[in-house]
């Protein structure tokens, strides 16, 4: 019997069901390495661990998260590839973040300015879109594919494009052709 089958024998509860879903979803794992480098650095304890924790982040798919970035719970990755989320950006509750997307500083001067994004609950971010400058994005917003968002949105907007514009109720391509 391969492990994989045995583990799906037993009931998804307790230390071997959060085993098996942390051995078999890269989302879990990837949030979970994350969890693990924010928790040991706000305890200012355990240098080493943190690093430890960034590199293998890192390595295994390519997600740069910085130490002082605050993140709230309930974040999902469905595809852990290539995402940035830089120097003290601070993201609300059930973020829902897709690959390629970044969050950072708009320009040179931004960082130590304290211009920085801040997200709140509830947000999605499709692949490719870029969050920069000191922006609001706030709850319910929906940021679409390679989208590049620099300024404060709506709550529960849909945004898309260069540079990203308010785009509720626009109708999909062939919608409501006879």
């Amino acid at each position: 019997m391969l492990l994989k089958d045995y583990l799906d024998l037993e009931v998804a509860k307790g230390a071997l069901g959060r085993l098996r879903r942390r051995l078999f979803s890269e989302s879990l794992d990837a949030v979970y390495l994350i969890r693990c480098m924010l928790y040991w650095n706000e305890r200012g304890k355990r240098p080493l661990l943190q690093k430890l924790y960034r590199r293998r982040l890192i390595r295994r798919y390519g997600v740069s998260v910085d130490l002082t970035a605050r993140i709230g719970p309930g974040l999902r990755l469905p595809h852990p590839q290539g995402i940035v989320i830089g120097y003290r950006v601070r993201m609300g509750k059930n973020a829902v973040i897709y690959q390629n997307v970044t969050f950072g500083a708009r320009r040179d001067g931004d960082t130590s300015a304290g211009r920085l994004p801040v997200v709140g609950d509830g947000c999605t971010f499709f692949s490719g879109c870029c969050v920069l400058g000191g922006i609001t994005v706030a709850d319910g917003t929906v940021v679409g594919a390679n989208a590049v968002l620099t300024r404060s949105t709506e709550r529960g907007g849909t945004y898309a494009g260069l540079p990203a514009r308010r785009v509720d109720g626009v109708r999909a391509v062939g919608e409501g052709c006879a």
